[in-house]
């Protein structure tokens, strides 16, 4: 149902010829899939409505372009409920597993090593002759003894177990603390419901998520999500097409902006857990991302809580830790399971 007509005629990820291997030149095979669909955020009530004039101000500053529909235009989406529609015309989703074998590349084309089925167990400030530097342990399924590296920096962008990762060096003072919190995700039955573009509501107020949304994948297949369910492990994907309760809450969430739904056709699809740094009842926080020099740690940069938009915005967050960190040997502690696979991710 997505109108490709909308999407761009060329594909800005295509790799520089001048970059990649002979074999490689010309081959679709390192493309990443995308659409530009445009995103609709919708307003239900005046409070809502004032949001979206704050967001289109914000939006401008920032260099984002967004305009509102006149009453005429809203007949683009004629399942959509709205008394005021603020569009985003340059979102778009993308096939993030492309995308992330795309960065896979990518690292090894510029000789780096990627070490799976590793953990790391301890950093150790190490000595590169001016007191600079990190020594970091690891222990493989491979091999049952202690692999020691030395890199002059360490970015941590372990996910869902970036606090952990952090408080292997820092103070306690400082230590960090994550929550998880389990989304889960409703897809749609039938095609009586057709609708071509991201739908988003307002947020609610304590900014605890981006409200219940309607996502399109490659294909055009809907999904509903994500919600917000605190959990006590990291690991805790479950989900049940058989609670009734949350498919409910789904419902009623949903037939605010797309009134024509049913119940019946919604089905449970799959969750994913994202960090928050905010406790339940908490007020939001956002992300870090810090070079931890006032704790004597120069180099040691971490990434901690980044949820929603992390995946969008990871270009831009490794632009940030790149000029955070010393050049030369670098060293990643990431997180290489992230859970089981999703829709693409949407973002401007």
């Amino acid at each position: 149902q997505i109108n490709y007509d909308d999407s761009p005629s060329d594909d800005s990820f295509i790799i520089n010829s001048s970059l990649v291997p002979t074999s490689f030149e010309n081959s679709r095979s390192l493309t990443i899939p995308y659409y530009r669909v445009g995103k609709w955020i919708v307003a239900q009530n005046d409070d809502e409505s004032a949001y979206l004039t704050t967001l289109h101000e914000k939006s401008a500053k920032l260099g984002v372009p967004t305009y509102f529909l006149s009453e005429k235009q809203k007949s683009q989406e004629p399942h959509v409920n709205a008394i005021q529609v603020l569009v985003s015309p340059t979102t778009g989703i993308l096939d993030s597993h492309a995308f992330v074998n795309w960065l896979e590349w990518k690292i090894e084309d510029n000789y780096g090593d990627i070490a799976v089925n590793s953990k790391v167990t301890n950093i150790i400030p190490g000595n590169d002759g001016d007191n600079r530097g990190y020594i970091v342990e690891i222990t493989s399924t491979s091999t049952p003894s202690i692999i020691k590296i030395f890199a002059k920096s360490v970015i941590n962008s372990a996910g869902l177990y970036s606090d952990k990762i952090a408080n292997l060096l820092l103070p306690p003072s400082h230590h960090y603390k994550l929550y998880y919190v389990r989304g889960h995700y409703y897809g749609y039955r039938g095609n009586d419901v057709k609708v071509n573009h991201l739908i988003y509501p307002v947020p609610p107020k304590n900014l605890v998520n981006l409200g219940t949304h309607l996502t399109l994948d490659l294909n055009g297949k809907i999904r509903f999500g994500p919600d917000v369910l605190y959990i006590q492990r990291p690991d805790d994907y479950g989900i049940s097409d058989g609670d009734e309760n949350r498919k409910d809450a789904f419902f009623n969430s949903v037939k605010t902006y797309l009134p024509s739904i049913k119940r019946d056709k919604l089905y449970a699809d799959y969750t994913g857990i994202r960090p928050k740094l905010s406790g339940p009842g908490e007020p939001f926080k956002d992300f870090v991302i810090k070079e931890e020099i006032e704790c004597g740690f120069d180099g040691f940069v971490n990434l901690v809580g980044i949820e929603s938009p992390g995946l969008t915005s990871s270009l831009a967050i490794a632009e940030m830790a790149r000029i955070h960190s010393r050049p030369k040997t670098l060293f990643f502690a990431t997180n290489g399971s992230a859970g089981p696979a999703g829709p693409p991710t949407e973002g401007t």
